[in-house]
């Protein structure tokens, strides 16, 4: 009794899951078609995410729904539901990255920005991101991992050497490399960010320290004078705290917009990968432990 209501409140949640995910991935779609001021190359990478994620609540959420209710299908259809789990659980990944350098270029080399994010470019890197999570997801159709599932629990001798390679394989380029390397960007983003806040407040300062207005005024000639000049000189001694304020309240937002995706990234995948891996490890474990 209390397994089917668990299995009730799970396949309740994914529901609600598959439904808020292709609603929100389906209006990314939709604005990209509407607005074209949108369909920027920049946006090529978040749809290339939302295709992802839209995939995965059509076609992962549904098979897990299902195998929850202790449906059973034969090994060909186990490894099609698998194959298109990790497939896309690493073109999810990918994009993240790819999105992550494309900030950054914005960020640091925005001068050299439309010579670097082009049209072939963007094409080439979303074809490699989709065909190399192909490409690792590939051993999957020949029986890759043999997981240790509760059904088909491997023995603790026989380990296959094969597996673990796969699985280490995947959890290193699917979360390892990706973790890295977004956490690097973001942080160099936030770097920049202070510099430039640090250059432009001491640039204002420079220009602003003794600034002159001139004005000519020619008044009426019966006053007897043809013409004088009004100088008024503006100090800088005190400080405008709007100024002051807006440097910290950059760097204050890079700051939180890079911590707040890094730590999204680890809650999303961290635990996929964290099982995918142990599935296969835990027999090991046992060997040792035994």
């Amino acid at each position: 009794m209390e397994e089917d209501v668990a299995a009730d409140i799970q396949t309740a949640a994914l529901c609600l899951l598959s439904v808020l995910g292709i609603c929100f991935n389906g209006l990314i779609f939709l604005l990209l078609y509407r607005k074209h001021n949108m369909r920027t190359f920049s946006n090529r990478f978040v749809l290339s995410l939302a295709s992802s994620h839209l995939l995965q609540c059509i076609i992962v959420i549904p098979a897990i729904i299902v195998s929850i209710h202790g449906v059973e299908f034969n090994k060909v259809w186990c490894r099609i539901t698998t194959f298109m789990t990790i497939f896309l659980n690493l073109v999810s990944v990918l994009s993240i990255l790819l999105i992550a350098i494309d900030r950054n270029c914005a960020v640091n080399s925005p001068l050299h920005y439309t010579l670097t994010i082009t049209k072939k470019r963007t094409g080439f890197l979303i074809g490699a991101t989709w065909f190399a999570a192909i490409l690792f997801s590939i051993p999957v159709a020949f029986g890759l991992p043999e997981t240790s599932s509760k059904e088909n629990a491997l023995p603790t001798n026989r380990i296959p050497i094969l597996s673990i390679v796969y699985s280490a394989v995947v959890g290193v380029v699917g979360f390892i490399i990706p973790f890295i390397n977004v956490a690097c960007l973001y942080f160099a983003m936030f770097k920049a960010a202070k510099n430039n806040n640090a250059r432009a407040r001491r640039s204002s300062s420079n220009s602003s320290g003794s600034n002159e207005i001139i004005v000519n005024i020619k008044p009426p000639r019966k006053l007897g004078v043809t013409e004088y000049t009004l100088r008024r000189n503006f100090s800088t001694d005190r400080e405008d705290p709007q100024k002051s304020n807006c440097c910290f309240v950059g760097k204050h937002k890079a700051a939180v917009t890079g911590l707040l995706v890094v730590v999204s990234f680890v809650i999303c995948w961290l635990p996929f990968f964290t099982t995918f891996v142990s599935d296969i490890f835990s027999p090991l474990l046992r060997t040792f432990s035994s």
